[in-house]
């Protein structure tokens, strides 16, 4: 009675489902399925994925690959440049979900970034390989390492209430999650999923509804935002 397909960058719930992974080779899905009984089965199921081709009418995914890889690896950090709220920059924070950009309701700052998420606060980087490998680099030398996908097409194009584009695609994680990857008020989750506001050479801007893509979120619900540059 309850299918749930578990891919790595995210789940879906659907009894029949087309699924968008970013890795090649073997990839695990993980079935749980919910018997009338109560009782549920599990099933690791593996397949081969030999390319991956999307059908991207609004934009490339190679370039979205190319602005987060440089090509071959590349490194983002906190957006430092961002307005200073009294505590450094605004990188982090809360706001509108459809209607801002940046954290407008509320932000630690830079200076309260650690404190969030300790050791990923100012001079934590975040390294992105074109293989999709991604690899946290936090500021008391640890490292942690997981993988990444972006799809940029209709199904993952997000609009505001005026119809108008306001996120381009998705980035989609595995294992880790960007720098200060948590939803607070969903006690302090992981987040594995982001809207891509923006992207190219040198800036980046992320975003995710507290209660997830599918809550029914509206311009009056809550969103929070990552702001980086490379580094």
């Amino acid at each position: 009675v309850l299918s749930q397909w578990d891919y790595g960058v995210g789940i879906s719930t659907k009894a029949y489902d087309e699924l968008l992974v970013g890795t090649l080779g073997n990839v695990t899905i993980k079935f749980t399925g919910l018997n009338a009984d109560g009782t549920k089965i599990t099933k690791d199921l593996t397949v081969q994925v030999d390319e991956i081709i999307f059908e991207t009418p609004y934009r490339d995914n190679s370039e979205q690959m190319a602005y987060l890889t440089g090509g071959s690896e590349k490194a983002w950090t906190w957006d430092d440049t961002q307005p200073d709220n009294g505590n450094g920059p605004a990188v982090w924070g809360n706001g509108a979900y459809l209607a801002n950009s940046t954290p407008e309701w509320w932000s630690p700052g830079l200076a309260g970034m650690d404190e969030t998420a300790p050791g990923e606060g100012d001079g934590a980087y975040m390294v992105f390989i074109d293989d999709g490998t991604l690899t946290i680099h936090k500021t008391n030398g640890s490292t942690e390492t997981g993988t990444f996908s972006i799809t940029v097409n209709t199904n993952e194009v997000t609009y505001n209430d005026d119809g108008e584009v306001w996120a381009l695609g998705r980035l989609y994680t595995s294992t880790v999650t960007v720098l200060a990857g948590i939803s607070p008020n969903e006690g302090n989750s992981r987040v594995y999923g982001y809207d891509v506001l923006s992207l190219d050479e040198e800036k980046m801007v992320l975003s995710y509804p507290t209660n997830g893509f599918d809550s029914g979120a509206a311009t009056w619900s809550e969103a929070f935002f990552w702001l980086f540059k490379a580094r």
